[in-house]
């Protein structure tokens, strides 16, 4: 039992974290662009590298808001047919789609692992930081739609297999 509660509260200082991270991304994103617009036409001086920095803080911010909008489940979907199925069916639906989720994903924090070890020696154009920091997020996103497809996987997996509520009481005949 104990150990759930800390399984708990790490998940939980995760998400915080990932949460956290994902405002200060765009807040610094936002800072970056209007520095940019002061340089430009105010001070009428051209500063190249925050055009770029702007670009990849939000490449960050679109994975990471993605991470929050799959655990909120705020991403578009599809459901009219699902609605209209009894709860089992539903849920051996839902089952079936979060294991393709998982694929999916798993493939694509594959893919990107292999991508950074290639890319690792080319740096950005404008400052001298390897792009494999910008493709950082896509493990660190992929891995955290992962672990929230899994969860309810898991959950969707033990209410199909629970047997149907009855009703209390003795059952009339």
């Amino acid at each position: 039992m104990k150990a759930s509660i800390s399984v708990t509260r790490w998940i939980d200082r995760l998400w915080r974290f990932e949460e956290a991270l994902t405002l200060v991304v765009f807040v610094v994103m936002l800072l970056l662009v209007i520095s940019q617009i002061i340089f430009r036409y105010v001070l009428s001086i051209s500063v190249p590298w925050t055009e770029e920095a702007a670009r990849w803080l939000y490449v960050w911010q679109i994975f990471l808001g993605s991470v929050l909008a799959l655990r909120e489940r705020i991403h578009l979907q599809v459901t009219f047919l699902t609605e209209r199925f009894s709860p089992r069916i539903a849920a051996g639906v839902q089952i079936g789609t979060l294991l393709i989720e998982v694929v999916f994903f798993v493939g694509i924090l594959v893919g990107s692992l292999m991508m950074m070890g290639s890319i690792r020696n080319v740096t950005a154009g404008s400052f001298p930081i390897s792009m494999t920091y910008l493709y950082l997020v896509l493990p660190i996103s992929f891995g955290l739609m992962v672990l929230v497809s899994l969860k309810r996987f898991v959950r969707a997996f033990f209410a199909l297999i629970q047997p149907p509520a009855t009703k209390d009481g003795p059952e009339e005949e």
